[in-house]
């Protein structure tokens, strides 16, 4: 797409047996014995918290965020719920629920679900669409796109099914990491 730069480089391969890989590894494991005792005293105060809170009215309405376009195309999004996913969702996102575009005027594109990635900018948005496989009872890639609000143009960027994510930066200039344990990736992404 004109005006957006996309470099795409693979990064060396993981080697965790080095040393200092080793001494980090048992400094995480340290630190997560001391942190489980004070979860289980928060989540034990939650736990009473919600027993004693008065409840409030049952609201199954969805709450939407709108994004910013700057075009006639009214987009906005929400977190769903394990009842309004399939069942083969529900143990690749459970509780990091997708989310479930709605558009004015409707767009082929942003039917389905999408993962909790998304990257707003003037021009356009970045999110990654969860495609099911034939069946609809698996997921078949998990592709990042860009797409643009001006003309309602997506390109896919890359498959990123497998892939843990981070990113950094500002939405003009951001570097999204994305390794599964084997491979790492670096994208960046400019204007």
């Amino acid at each position: 797409m004109k005006g957006l730069n996309i470099y795409i480089s693979k990064v060396k391969d993981q080697d965790s047996t080095t040393l200092p890989g080793i001494v980090i590894f048992i400094l995480l494991i340290l630190l997560g014995i001391v942190l489980v005792p004070i979860f289980i005293f928060f989540w034990f105060l939650g736990i009473v918290y919600n027993l004693f809170s008065p409840k409030g009215g049952n609201n199954n309405t969805p709450y939407w965020t709108k994004v910013q376009t700057n075009t006639d195309l009214n987009l906005k999004y929400h977190w769903t719920t394990n009842d309004e996913i399939p069942e083969y969702l529900i143990k690749y996102f459970d509780p990091l629920a997708p989310l479930i575009f709605d558009t004015e005027p409707k767009l082929e594109f942003f039917n389905g679900f999408f993962t909790n990635f998304k990257v707003e900018r003037s021009d356009g948005i970045f999110v990654q669409r969860i495609e099911p496989n034939g069946t609809n009872d698996d997921i078949k890639s998990m592709p990042l796109y860009f797409f643009k609000f001006s003309n309602y143009e997506f390109e896919m960027i890359k498959d990123l099914k497998g892939f843990e994510i981070e990113s950094k930066g500002n939405p003009d200039d951001f570097i999204i990491t994305a390794f599964d344990g084997e491979d790492e990736w670096e994208i960046r992404l400019t204007s």
